[in-house]
């Protein structure tokens, strides 16, 4: 065996182990190497040695350490018995893959919890280190710079954990491979192991493990409470609570207390007022918040918490102590019993409304408080509210009382204040005594817990503070302080003087120094203060600012001997007019003052009168200044605001510096003796005044004593009267007096006085008295002048040389002796203009105010004989007569006692310029209200009665132009006048003038559409005429302009295009509709077919009558519109093309003549066709009688006939010639003779003729009849449309339907000439044409050309009622006009149509025109729907504004159901028509084969004549005449044709009588029919049938005579040549020779058309099956040819 080898490795610098196989995952490099250990591994890595040696192969390191060269990673190999040997391997630096941390030395690990627990410094940092997988670092072979990030899930970490200002706030960068953590912090950890993370992206990240424990006790908490809940009380005590000692990161300390410390406990949180103070009051008496926390303990506990009067809410306890943090605890307070009242600063009652409480007021007369609330409270001052009730849950109802107590400052209470006490009656009175606070307030009961006290008022109230007491037994009562303030001005005071007093009787402040008498009297100094409300002066106080006037006026003098007062007036005064009697107040006073002098100077106060006194009031100040040693001017203001000035000089006003100069000042010029009394007032405006609370202040007064002095002059002490009667004792006497300078009376004299009067009147009497102690009564003066001259008096004393003069002296005025009246310059008195005599009743054709006229006598001597008061006698009795003013619509311009004149019509005196007269002076001078007493003819104004009518327009007036001429018309409708110009009416919403100037007034056809107003404005996108055009971008439906028109805004122009596309298709498929069916034979389908489009037309021509018709009506006319007439007429179209009625018009005129065209195109394009046809059919006969003559040839036969008949036609006929173009062409066919093949001559038959086909030029005007009926009424409707116009006043005339369009302008006169023309055409040319035209073929109406040409316009009726059409468009234009002419008397339109449309049905059932009973139906149908019709519209228009909406949704329901059975009636006719014409076309194939085979016997038939010609001519002459006149009458070949027999003659007569029985057969069915027929018709149908059957049977009875007399010949003819009749053979004795359309029409109503012609066939038979058997069955051979002919003309006549 081999040696043992064991491998050893350090284990501590890297594992071993065995690997799997290397898998390389990139390059070769062992970098990029995948490795894995195995999962079995050997317990040692030893093995055995073969040939010496072992290989260890597939090792790994596991994670090993970096190793250098200097300490490589040893590998040690041993065996046992050899030396060892080792290697090493160098370990360099791998990729990063793991964080690892270095750790400062002395790592703690544990901390002790504090805010910020610090994990590393700056000095002793944490570094986190880029390991590769041995955890050894990378050093410089990591070149990147990564961001370290550190967390911990269980602690909050401080911010920037590498120091401040490194990092980010949770991360580090690292510098090479190292990042250092100098500042890891853990805020506040709780006590437990924290694990903090270091990490970066893509490694792993690495950990750290610390262990907080407690630490120092840094705050407190909460941890028992015993009660959360209180109720309100005036002290509430809180329940224990209880805290806890904690760390920083709220760990329990507990015993491990190591400190003592004083904790307080005290409320910082709870409700508060409004303004911020707290709702509660916490005791802290005797420490109730405060505890010790004991040494050792982990516990305290606070229970001795209380607060006063809490209110309800939430409050927070904080509890805290120096240097530790504190906690907080909360409890509740509700609300508590009731325990008090409370006045709340702001409160909201239960009704939302808020009130506050105001306490401060400044001082007024009647001081007002505002409202305040009383609340039931608790004992925490908190609101019960709702929860004051009583014991049983009623809510309580409390009295509250409120009263008012307090001492108002006794410094701002004046001895002579008064106060203004409120009245009974609202006035204002003055009182003395009456305390400043007094009050008054009601007694309040509570609701809900609160109270509004809104009547608390304080009468005169002081400056100073008052307590309002707010009390309610059982509860205590709640008191605020009210504090009132100096207030405004409110009072003057003129008692500032210093020789002044107040008279305590009646508070008058007088002056105690009297004034002597002289020419001029200045007062002293009057000094005049502002008080406010309660006697404080206001100083410099409230109003300051405000430039207020403080005036003086003498009110009255007390005569110092008498003690009478004379008071004056403010126009008669005492005082001279150089006394300033108002002043501007300056710091709450002012003063009048007398001149300064060297003697008495002026005190500071009183005001300079000119620049030189304010000069010397400056120096003075100045001076003053100086001597004071103060530079402030303001200094000497004395603050005297609140105050009351009592015992002061000049209230305390200062006086000084006192100066020299003019004042402004009070004079008396020569005053009387006695007391004068001065008041003083102030007024101050809102423009000088605004913030002043009272603009006028109480008044003062101030009694000055003036004595007397030295005699002067006479003085008229009782002055004679300036106005007095003629010819009476002037009284009262006239007195003269001795006065001195200053007019006061000397008493000490005695004379005699003597008067005199200038000019000289004719009598003077008592002239002469005695002058008795100054005074002189003339008692007998008696003057006798003229009245109404003035006259001087004059009165002297000789012995004094004094005198007086007295003038004017006017004898009574006429405006006294006669109120409103003026002289007449001879003595008399008339009334002023203005003013009349005329005093009779309005009733009685007055023209005055007679109610203001006072009582008048008849006898004007009789006051002479008074004694006394005589002008109370002239007053009282009038006895010259009175002036009373003119009444309302009279004036009087010249004076006199005539009556008054009469405004012009329609005019009054009431108005002027549109609006209600004011008071007026008159020229009298007396002031009346501005209706009466006018003196001016202008002063008459237009009727206006509008306020006095209740709104009656029909009193309201304008005035006409030019306004001199005084007229004025009556208001028209639809307008509001006001009595001015026509310009300014102001016209109705909903109506429309055409111009300022018109005053015609017109109801626009949509109301919204018009606003009114003087300039009658459209709304948006309305004008024109009566704002019924529409604007440009605008359009209505309906050009006609009612309905009414609406302006919608225009949709794009692609809709208008595609819009008209869509019509013209519509119109086309219909007209081309109609002429399919006109031109098919279809006449009972185009009878209906014009039944129905006649129906739709007149439904047209309803829209046109406004019945008031709804939106869905008018969209049901639109429609029938739209199907019936070529209109394309249309909202959208109208905004396309934009055109007006002219162009509509002729769109509509233009019709006919494009249909001429359309007409002419159809003509060219058949006639081409036809061309062509004809050529192919020649050439083709050409070719096949060439191909005979060849082939006739070939076989030997003789082809002379054949090529005759080739050379004939080697001519081409000319195809191009109109043959057959016009009708008349046909007629010659009928009449001219034509020769047969024989060479005889014959005449063609009129059946033969009315199977010829129509024409190109047939076909051509049934089109254009087509075309034409469709819009014959369109075009009549807008031709008559030009006729019917409206004139505008001032405008001219517009059309009526498109009120866009002038009717005076020359265009308009073009169209009406157009219109003449055009309705001359289609009214009378066209109509009589195509009646001519129908008149001319009524014989011809079967032929096939005819009914192509005409059919159109007969089809449908009875032949003898061709005619009838032309009536139908008659009662269509009837209809037509009767609409467009009256658009505006819809109603009379209604009933004109009414009239017609009976006419017609009443016409219709007489005549009964028609054809078919479906179109008889029809037609009934259509008339009695529009009959309906037309009864609803007047229906809804006489009801138009009565109807509900449920009978207008009734009528148009019934309408659209009336109008869609009309239609499913019209529908099932036509369904049955068509299935009855298919039938036809299979019985015309088969009639046309048998033809064809008739035809070919024809041929054969005649060739055998041919050959028997020679032998006919050897005949008889006279059976050869007989012979001859069968073949004229083409009767000969037909019997030949139908026989086989050799005996022509015998087959002739056998032939008779077959025709004869089918007579007779035919005669039987018809009658039966006739006979079911009659019984479903009317009477009246009846009886025009019986008729026209006795005429048809006239007509049958003379064609069986006819018959009789050919057969006798025949007879007598077969007897000459031994023929007889067969003897089982009838002996019938007529033939069914001519039947016509008529007759056919009659045959299809017997059995239903096809059912007859059947029947016939039945009874004929067919009982053999070859050709040649049938025509040995001769009764057969003519039942088949009667029936084909039949239904040939039936075919060319009516359907079947």
């Amino acid at each position: 065996p081999g040696q043992s080898v064991t491998l050893y490795h350090n284990t501590s610098q890297s594992g071993l182990c065995l690997v799997n196989d290397l898998h390389k995952i990139g390059t070769s490099s062992s970098e990029n190497e995948v490795i894995e250990c195995a999962a079995i591994q050997p317990s040692a890595f030893r093995g055995s040695t073969s040939n010496g040696t072992y290989v260890f192969s597939q090792l790994a390191l596991i994670a090993p350490a970096q190793a250098g060269p200097s300490d490589p990673l040893l590998l040690s190999f041993r065996s046992p018995g050899l030396l060892g040997v080792s290697f090493g391997l160098e370990i360099r630096p791998g990729l990063a893959v793991k964080l690892g941390l270095v750790l400062p030395p002395d790592f703690p690990f544990f901390f002790p919890s504090s805010f910020e627990t610090l994990i590393s410094t700056p000095v002793d940092p944490i570094i986190a280190q880029i390991l590769d997988a041995g955890d050894s670092p990378l050093g410089d072979h990591d070149t990147h710079t990564r961001k370290v990030r550190i967390t911990c899930p269980s602690a909050t970490l401080g911010p920037y954990p590498g120091g401040v200002g490194i990092g980010e706030s949770d991360s580090v960068f690292t510098q090479r491979d190292i990042a250092y953590f100098g500042s890891v912090q853990l805020l506040s950890p709780a006590k437990a192991t924290h694990v903090v993370y270091f990490s970066t992206p893509d490694i792993i990240s690495a950990s750290l493990p610390v262990v907080v424990l407690e630490g120092e006790p840094v705050r407190l908490k909460v941890i028992a409470t015993s009660q959360v809940k209180y109720s309100a009380k005036p002290l509430v005590t809180i329940e224990p609570i209880t805290l806890g000692v904690y760390d920083a990161g709220f760990n329990y300390v507990g015993s491990a207390n190591y400190m003592t410390k004083v904790v307080h406990g005290n409320i910082t949180g709870g409700p508060a007022n409004t303004d911020g103070v707290p709702m509660y009051l916490q005791l802290t008496e005797n420490g109730t918040n405060t505890e010790i926390l004991q040494l050792g303990v982990g516990t305290v506990t606070f229970s001795n918490i209380a607060v006063e009067a809490p209110g309800v809410g939430t409050y927070n306890i904080t509890f805290g102590g120096d240097n530790i943090i504190g906690d907080i605890s909360s409890f509740t307070i509700e609300v508590g019993t009731p325990y008090k009242l409370g006045v709340p600063s702001v409160h909201t009652m239960f009704n939302n409304k808020v009130y506050s409480l105001r306490t401060s007021y400044p001082s007024k007369r009647t001081l007002i408080i505002d409202p305040f609330v009383a609340l039931v409270m608790d004992g925490g001052n908190n609101f019960i509210g709702q929860l004051d009730v009583d014991q049983l849950g009623a809510s309580l109802r409390r009295d509250i009382s409120t009263t008012v107590s307090g001492f108002p400052n006794s410094e701002a209470l004046g001895s002579g204040s008064s106060t203004l006490v409120p009245a009974l009656d609202g006035t204002a009175t003055f009182e003395t005594g009456v305390t400043s606070d007094s009050f008054s307030v009601s007694v309040r009961r509570s609701s809900l817990g609160e109270t509004l006290i809104d009547d608390l008022i304080l009468v005169q109230s002081a400056v100073g503070e008052y307590t309002v007491t707010v009390s309610s037994p059982g509860l205590l009562s709640s008191s605020f302080i009210l504090t009132v303030s100096p207030g405004y001005p409110s009072s003057l005071d003129a008692c500032g003087c210093s020789t002044c007093t107040r008279r305590i009787t009646d508070g008058v402040c007088t002056d105690t120094a009297p004034y002597f008498a002289d020419a001029i009297v200045s007062l002293r100094d009057v000094l005049v203060v502002t008080r406010d409300a309660g006697g404080a002066l206001t100083g410099t106080g409230l109003e300051a600012e405000q430039e207020r006037n403080i005036s003086v006026e003498l009110i009255f003098s007390k005569d110092q001997s008498t003690g009478i007062e004379t008071p004056y007036s403010g126009n008669v005064s005492a005082l001279s007019s150089s006394s300033q009697r108002s002043l501007v107040a300056k710091e709450g006073m002012v003063a009048w003052c007398a001149n300064g002098t060297i003697e008495r100077p002026a005190p500071r106060f009183c005001r300079p009168a000119d620049q030189l006194s304010e000069q010397n009031l400056t120096a003075a100040t100045q001076q003053y200044l100086n001597m004071l040693q103060i530079t402030d001017v303001g200094s000497l203001t004395d603050n005297v605001t609140g105050t009351t000035g009592d015992g002061l000089e000049y209230y305390g006003i200062r006086s000084s510096p006192r100066w020299i100069g003019h004042t402004s000042g009070l004079h008396f010029n020569f005053p009387s003796t006695g007391v004068y009394k001065l008041q003083f007032s102030s007024f101050c405006p809102t423009s000088n005044c605004a913030s002043a609370l009272y603009r006028e202040l109480r008044d003062d007064h101030l009694e000055i004593v003036v004595i007397s002095g030295t005699p002067h002059r006479l003085h008229l002490f009782r002055a004679p009267p300036t106005r007095f009667e003629n010819d009476l004792t002037i009284s009262p006497a006239v007195q003269v007096q001795t006065l001195d300078i200053a007019s006061n009376l000397c008493t000490n004299f005695d004379a005699f006085a003597i008067s005199s009067v200038t000019p000289t009147v004719s009598r003077l009497e008592g002239d002469v008295t005695p002058l008795v102690s100054g005074v002189a009564t003339f008692d007998r003066l008696k003057i006798n002048g003229l009245r109404g001259n003035v006259y001087t008096l004059h009165f002297s004393v000789s012995s004094f040389g004094l005198s007086v003069s007295h003038t004017p002296f006017l004898v009574i005025p006429c405006e006294e002796v006669k109120s409103n009246s003026q002289s007449d310059g001879n003595g008399d008195c008339e009334c002023m203009p203005g003013y009349t005599e005329d005093i009779r009743l309005p009733i009685s054709g007055g023209t005055a105010l007679t109610n203001l006229a006072p009582s008048v006598t008849s006898y004007p001597d009789l006051y002479k004989k008074a004694s006394s008061a005589p002008q109370r006698y002239l007053s009282a009795l009038n006895p010259y007569g009175v002036c009373v003013p003119c009444a309302n619509g009279f004036y009087k311009p010249l004076p006199g006692p005539q009556a008054c004149t009469s405004c012009p019509l329609q005019m009054d005196t009431m108005w002027r310029s549109g609006k209600i007269k004011g008071e007026w002076t008159t020229l009298s001078g007396e002031k009346i209200p501005g209706h009466l007493g006018n003196y001016r003819k202008n002063q008459c104004h237009c009727i206006v009665r509008r306020s006095g009518t209740s709104s009656d327009s029909s009193l309201e007036t304008y005035r006409l132009l030019p306004e001199d001429e005084f007229r004025c018309q009556k208001c028209p409708f639809g307008g509001v006048c006001n009595g001015l110009p026509k310009r300014q009416i102001i016209v109705d919403f909903g109506r429309w003038r055409a111009h300022p100037d018109v005053t015609v007034v017109y109801d626009c056809l949509k109301k919204s559409a018009c606003l009114g107003g003087e300039s009658s404005t459209c709304a948006a996108g309305y004008t024109g005429n009566l704002c019924a055009v529409c604007a440009d971008g605008y359009a209505n439906p309906s050009i006609d302009g009612r309905n009414p028109p609406v302006c919608s805004k225009c949709p794009p122009n692609i809709a208008g295009g595609m819009i008209i596309v869509v019509h013209l298709l519509l119109h086309g498929i219909i007209v081309v509709t109609l002429f399919r069916i006109a031109t098919h034979n279809h006449g009972g389908s185009i009878g209906l077919c014009k039944t129905l489009l006649s129906h739709f037309q007149m439904m047209t021509v309803l829209k046109d009558v406004d019945l008031g018709w709804t939106s869905t009506q008018y969209l049901l006319f639109e429609i029938a519109a739209r199907i019936s007439t070529p209109t394309i007429h249309s909202f959208e179209i109208d905004c396309f093309l934009r055109w007006n009625h002219y162009q509509y018009t002729g769109y509509s005129s233009a019709l006919p003549t494009v249909i001429a065209i359309l007409a002419v195109f159809c003509y060219v394009v058949i006639r081409i066709v036809e061309i062509k046809r004809h050529r192919k059919t020649f050439f083709l006969n050409k070719f096949k009688l060439q191909e005979q003559v060849a082939f006739n040839r070939r076989l030997g036969k003789n082809v002379t006939d054949l090529q005759e008949a080739l050379d004939k036609m080697s001519i081409q006929p000319d195809d191009t010639s109109p043959h057959g173009v016009m009708d008349v062409a046909l007629t010659p066919r009928m009449t001219s003779p034509a020769e047969d093949e024989d060479k005889d001559i014959i005449r063609s038959r009129d059946i033969e003729v009315a199977e010829l086909p129509a024409t190109a030029y047939d076909t051509a005007v049934c089109l254009s009849l087509v075309m034409l009926y469709f819009s014959w009424t369109i075009i009549l409707r807008h031709l008559l449309q030009l006729i019917r116009s409206r004139s505008f006043v001032d405008k001219g005339s517009f059309l009526f339907v498109d009120l866009d369009i002038s009717t005076g302008t020359t265009l308009y006169t073009s169209w009406i000439c157009a219109l003449i023309a055009f309705l001359s055409v289609y009214l009378v040319v066209l109509p009589c044409i195509l009646l001519q035209a129908l008149s001319s073929e009524k014989t011809r109406l079967h032929w096939r050309s005819v009914k192509m040409r005409l059919g159109f316009m007969f089809l449908g009726f009875m032949p003898e009622y061709w005619w009838w059409e032309f009536v139908v468009m008659i009662r269509k234009f009837g209809l037509l006009a009767t609409a467009v002419l009256l658009p505006d008397e819809p109603l009379i339109a209604a009933y004109i149509s009414l009239f017609i449309v009976q006419a017609s049905i009443a016409a219709h059932l007489v005549c009964n025109p028609v054809d078919s009973s479906a179109q008889q139906s029809l037609e009934s149908l259509t008339l009695t729907v529009t009959l309906v019709t037309y009864h609803l519209g007047v229906l809804i228009k006489v009801g138009e504004n009565n109807l509900p909406d449920s009978v207008q949704i009734l009528f148009t329901s019934f309408l659209v159901v009336l109008n869609a059975y009309v239609i499913w009636c019209f529908s099932s006719c036509m369904y049955r028509d068509v299935m009855l014409d298919l039938v036809n076309s299979k019985v015309l194939g088969s009639r046309e084969a048998v033809d064809a085979e008739a035809k070919l016997q024809r041929d054969v038939v005649h060739n055998e004549l041919g050959t028997l010609h020679p032998q006919i001519q050897t005949l008889h002459p006279h059976m050869a005449k007989g012979l001859k006149s069968s073949a004229g009458v083409n009767r000969l070949r037909a019997t030949i044709t139908q026989s086989n027999a050799p005996d022509l003659w015998m087959k002739h007569v056998q032939l008779s009588m077959n025709l004869e029985m089918l007579r007779n057969s035919w005669q039987q069915v018809k009658t039966k029919s006739r006979r079911l027929s009659q019984k479903k018709r009317s009477p009246g149908e009846a009886v025009l049938r019986r008729r026209g059957s006795a005429v048809t049977e006239e007509g049958r009875q003379k064609q069986s005579e006819l018959f009789l007399e050919g057969k006798q010949e025949s007879i007598n003819i077969s007897d000459e040549i031994g023929i007889r009749e067969p003897e089982n053979k009838s002996k019938s004795g007529s033939i069914l020779e001519s039947f016509n359309a008529h007759d056919s029409k009659k045959l299809k109503r017997l059995g239903g058309g096809n059912d007859s012609l059947g029947s016939l066939a039945s009874k004929s038979g067919t009982k053999n099956d070859s050709w040649r058997d049938r025509m040995e069955d001769s009764e057969w051979r003519v039942t088949q040819r009667t029936r084909y002919r039949l239904l040939s003309r039936s075919q060319g006549g009516t359907n079947i």
